[in-house]
């Protein structure tokens, strides 16, 4: 496997290294400068011409005036420059020596000054900076920070509030130039007001350490938010009280922040009933990039049923939500900080919903189910960050804290069999996130450690009978350390060297207990060089492993696993010209399977879910490849991203699910078997400044193979998806503002039962906005869904919202929102799994009228 996945990458290796040795063509280097003061001018539109009159390359100049372009092996003819306000001027490019860099004088326009507009481009470029002005994309509808983000060319903003730049998450979120909410920027993204926002930086290829600032590239992008001079030095913020029904209804918030140069503060307090999701706010955007030794928590045995809908949340979810987050920064001296951040959630949700689900089987089954659900949860995390960051030095400790309780008392009637069923949980945990980086001489040492101790007690009652009463408790401890330090550095050329000692004990207690250790201890040598534009990494971690599995039920044999492992991997980035680039990588690793369930005897799961554990450790192989190409030309706003990944998994169980009438039997069955996934993805954002429209699309295929056991039978099964996206705004015409979304998924399935026709899914939605006058302003949204079923008929549903505002100053507003104007019910949904297919039903709010008042300050 590894041969085979690195002789595929050496193949494509030699696609860079024959792109580097072709040539862009001759590169004209020019410096503009006005020509009565003789200062340089930035954002000058910057174009070779060949002798067809086509333009070759285009660029803007950088601050310092300063632009480079190439012939692109064409005949050029002549250079153009032009910048509002100024004359255009053309320079024949005969006259151009391209050894020497050509000043540019440009003459001030010949108009009065005050027929001039001053217009700031809508992007430019400052270095490995890109700065979007928040004003060239602001429409009358948008209120929050999120809604200016998700139309910035090359940004996206996932449902979760997970913000990437060209398909990759950013690893740092900053408010000017300070990291005040770490990985839970949510808080300020939904509710910092647009119109204080200046500006949206974007810091490509951000190495947030100094130190390793030109020793260690950063492939990842981070956010800087610039804001208004009006808005700094000074608490901003707003007061949100909303209420109506009918049933009652209210929606009410509180935001304020204050941004100075030495410390910054915010703090956000929600509470509603309205159906919004407010734990998005509190989210943690989990990004290992700060610390390589980051592992995520043990997840639980009980799952809590999951209020999930491909709805909105608001349409249907009946919640009482309260959240909270307090968060400061203190600036010390010229490179320390200290940050303190606490955020808290409580939220009652209720749910009733139907599903129906069709097992395919030799005697096939139905199993029809009623649930009526209510869910409590509770979560508080608090956290402290010193930070210290310079040329020479770096230095980072978080120590982390979180509590998180949820309980769901329900009665689900299945097959006309009614039974309670109360499932909690009790999860809290506490870490400590350490990492330093010096400059010794001409050498380089980075020291990380991570560690953490989890706490979790679970409990599911079945009718409420201690007969049927099953406690489950487990304790998690983690450590991971890692030292690394740089060998030998000549040039571009980089060999380092890398150690890692990491040791996880979980003791899972359900009647007697069940011990899983696992001891790991990596040498990674790594070699890494830089060519031009390009880069190429490649390391040869050399793990040892030793991992067992202990009984306190001495009945049943203990298990260890021990094994010696190479994990190579290889990475490789170009950047072809001022436009394209891609990248290559390629990895194998083998590691100690995990995802079974380990337990002495058959455990209970739900009111007729039994699992049977695995009682043997055994190892896992996994072999991946992944190719990316990304296109960005700021002068014709056009950003387009292209990702496509494959691995190979082998795992040596697959898990049988038996149904029966009464009850479903989950056990892992030894059948070493591969899994293959396959995903890929293409987005284009194209915005068009002077029409003042914006595009965005994607569209993304998931596709896995791998075998099912479903009754004892073994089965192979390929499962397809196919996704896709298009958001389009339009803003020309003063008196409305267009906003148009088409989304939907394509599904289908082959295994030994054939090919199962495909099931669509897409939805429309149409937002209209009408800006009366610069008080008043009204929206109506329509939204389509349709689902299609196995027979090929559609199920639609129509929804229809609307809002008026009314805004007699800056600091004072009122709205009066109409939500489902249609009185929807229920919504339905077929979806198929493996070899089952299930129907859904979901009841929905009803009509609901609010009347909101705000208050900025």
């Amino acid at each position: 496997m590894v041969q085979r996945l690195f002789l595929l990458a050496t193949l494509l290796l030699s696609v860079p290294f024959s792109i580097s040795a072709q040539s862009d063509g001759e590169v004209y280097r020019f410096v503009i400068r006005d020509a009565e003061s003789g200062e340089a001018i930035p954002n000058v539109i910057s174009v070779s011409v060949d002798n067809n009159g086509k333009i070759v390359s285009n660029a803007l100049t950088n601050t310092e005036g300063e632009v480079s372009l190439s012939s692109e092996l064409r005949q050029i003819k002549l250079f153009r420059f032009s910048l509002l306000g100024y004359e255009t001027k053309e320079i024949e490019a005969q006259l151009i020596d391209t050894r020497q860099v050509s000043e540019v004088l440009l003459q001030f326009g010949n108009m009065r000054l005050q027929e001039i507009v001053v217009s700031v481009p809508p992007i430019r470029q400052k270095g490995d900076t890109l700065v979007y002005n928040a004003a060239s994309f602001i429409s009358t509808q948008d209120n929050y920070l999120d809604d200016l983000l998700k139309k910035l060319p090359g940004v996206s903003v996932s449902p979760s509030g997970v913000i990437h730049y060209q398909g990759k998450p950013i690893n740092k979120f900053y408010i000017e130039g300070q990291d005040l909410l770490g990985n839970q920027y949510n808080q300020i993204t939904r509710n910092l007001p647009v119109d204080a926002v200046s500006n949206v930086e974007v810091l490509e290829n951000h190495q947030p350490v100094k130190v390793l600032r030109g020793k260690v590239l950063e492939e990842k992008a981070a956010m800087n938010i610039r804001l208004k001079e009006s808005h700094k030095l000074r608490p901003i913020g707003e007061l949100v009280a909303g209420l109506g029904g009918t049933p009652l209804v209210w929606d009410n918030r509180l935001f304020l922040t204050q941004i100075a140069k030495d410390n910054q503060h915010l703090m956000v307090v929600k509470m509603t009933n309205s159906g919004e999701d407010l734990s998005l706010d509190v989210a943690e955007q989990i990004s290992i990039g700060g610390n390589p030794n980051y592992t995520l928590p043990p997840s639980p045995y009980l799952s809590i049923t999951p209020l999930a809908s491909s709805l909105p949340k608001h349409r249907w979810l009946e919640n009482n939500a309260y959240t909270f987050g307090g968060n400061s920064l203190f600036r010390l001296g010229t490179a320390g900080s200290l940050r303190a951040k606490i955020t808290g959630y409580l939220d009652k949700q209720s749910k009733k919903d139907y599903t129906t689900l069709y097992v395919n089987a030799p005697q096939p089954l139905e199993i029809a189910e009623t649930r009526e659900l209510s869910t409590h949860y509770r979560q508080v995390v608090s956290s402290l960050t010193y930070e210290f960051n310079e040329e020479n030095t770096f230095f980072v400790d978080e120590l982390k804290y979180k509590y998180s309780s949820s309980l769901q008392r329900g009665i689900i009637t299945s097959n006309a069999l009614a039974q309670k069923q109360n499932i909690s949980d009790q999860y809290q945990y506490i870490e400590n996130s350490l990492r330093t980086t010096l400059n010794i001489g001409k050498k380089m040492l980075d020291i990380s450690s991570f560690t953490r101790y989890t706490w979790r007690r679970e409990r599911l009652e079945i009718d409420n009978s201690l007969s049927n009463a099953f406690g489950f408790a487990n304790r998690d401890f983690l450590t991971s350390n890692t030292l690394s330090w740089q060998l030998w550095r000549k040039g571009q050329h980089r060999l380092s060297l890398s150690t890692n000692a990491m040791y996880n004990y979980s003791h899972f207690e359900h009647y007697s207990g069940v011990g899983l250790s696992e001891l790991r201890l990596v040498a990674s040598p790594s070699y890494s060089y830089h060519f031009g534009s390009g880069r190429i990494g490649v390391s040869f971690p050399l793990d040892w492993n030793s991992s067992s599995l202990v009984f306190e039920d001495k009945a049943i044999e203990d298990s260890r696993l021990r094994f010696f492992a190479l994990s190579p991997s290889l990475r490789l980035g170009y950047e072809i010209n001022r436009w394209w680039a891609f990248e290559v990588n390629s990895s194998y690793n083998k590691r100690p399977y995990r995802e079974a369930y380990y337990f002495n005897i058959p455990t209970m799961k739900g009111y007729r879910t039994r699992y049977e554990g695995a009682k043997e450790l055994k190892a896992s192989h996994q072999g991946s490849m992944g190719i990316g190409l990304k296109y960005k030309n700021l002068l014709k706003m056009l950003y387009a991203n292209f990702s496509a990944n494959y691995s190979r998994t082998k795992v040596p169980y697959i898990m049988d699910c038996t149904y029966a009438p009464e009850l479903t039997t989950m056990s892992f069955i030894h059948v070493p078997h591969n899994k293959h996934f396959v995903y890929a993805s293409l987005s284009l954002d194209k915005t068009f400044a002077q029409a003042m429209v914006t595009l965005k699309t994607n569209i993304s295929y998931n596709g896995s193979k791998f075998v099912i056991s479903q009754n004892k039978s073994l089965v192979d099964n390929q499962s397809n998806m196919l996704n896709y996206t298009f958001d389009a705004n339009f803003a020309k015409i003063s008196w409305i503002k267009v906003h148009y979304m088409l989304g939907g998924a394509v599904f289908w399935r082959q295994n030994k039962l054939g090919t199962s026709k495909p099931l669509n899914l897409f939805a429309n939605e149409l937002k209209l906005l009408f800006p009366f006058t610069s008080r008043i302003n009204a929206s109506v949204s329509y939204q389509h869904k349709a689902n299609q079923q196995p027979q090929g008929h559609y199920l639609h549903a129509h929804f229809a919202d609307t809002e008026v505002n009314y805004k007699p100053n800056k600091h004072w507003g009122i709205s009066i929102l109409l939500n489902n104007i249609f009185n929807n019910d229920h919504y339905q949904l077929f979806s198929q799994s493996g070899l089952n297919g299930s129907y859904y039903s979901l009841p929905l709010r009803g009509r609901e009228l609010m009347v909101k008042f705000k208050r900025s300050f």
